[in-house]
């Protein structure tokens, strides 16, 4: 979130569980949404739920009426790009109806055993359902059985996966103003990828780098810098 805020992106946050007040699922801008624009969006989907629930024998959850409020609002406001955050499990979560360009999966454990599984390669069999196709895996470090079903699903969707300790990793992680400062690393292969991925965004967009000639030799570690810094977010930004 304040990685992408710093390159002045438009972010909307859909997290949970809230802590004292229900608006604070919905933020755009790092800034939970209004009383009056959530109760404005809860109106407009509250007779769509009505609909679904006189026409299913399964009513809608309070879970799935607070997804449909955040993407409304993200759809009106609108975002740039998009963090959510799955509510539990992935496949069969309410905020997998988003193909999702990057799907970031922290270590896998045994959440919600009495949904999702006894076992955890069963777990993540599950989690591993917010793979889109042709989306980025970005992994923290998982068991290996858990690992192995990620990976599977990974070739499935012909998706590009980068592993923590593997495709990437962090050297070192101080405390600086403001937050962290961290010190990373990647393969080769992973940044090719992202350079590839990065000048077919900037293509999209109609960006040109300068001519060759007109790029100095000092100017040079400045535009790696810039490219470093600014890699992350290109590849997070919807669209």
């Amino acid at each position: 979130d304040a990685l992408l805020r710093a390159h002045q992106v438009r972010i909307g946050r859909y997290t949970s569980p809230h802590l004292t007040h229900v608006t604070e699922r919905i933020c755009v801008d790092s800034m939970p949404v209004s009383d009056t624009r959530f109760v404005e969006a809860f109106d407009e989907v509250d007779g769509l739920a009505k609909i679904i629930d006189r026409q299913s024998e399964q009513p809608v959850t309070y879970f799935e009426i607070l997804t449909a409020l955040a993407f409304a609002i993200f759809a009106d406001t609108p975002i740039d790009v998009g963090i959510i955050e799955v509510g539990m499990g992935g496949e069969w979560d309410a905020t997998n109806v988003i193909d999702a360009p990057v799907a970031v999966i922290t270590p896998i454990g045994m959440d919600h055993a009495e949904f999702l599984g006894d076992n955890v390669a069963t777990i993540a069999q599950e989690k591993a359902g917010i793979i889109a196709p042709n989306a980025t895996v970005i992994s923290a470090v998982q068991e290996p059985s858990a690992a192995e079903r990620l990976l599977i699903r990974a070739v499935e969707q012909d998706a590009t996966v980068a592993r923590e300790g593997m495709e990437f990793g962090v050297l070192s992680r101080e405390i600086a103003v403001g937050g962290q400062q961290l010190l990373g690393r990647c393969t080769t292969k992973f940044f090719c990828h992202c350079m590839a991925r990065t000048r077919r965004k900037m293509r999209r967009w109609h960006w040109r780098p300068p001519k060759r000639s007109l790029v100095s030799r000092r100017a040079r570690p400045l535009m790696l810098k810039w490219f470093a810094r600014d890699l992350l977010w290109l590849l997070l930004r919807a669209g």
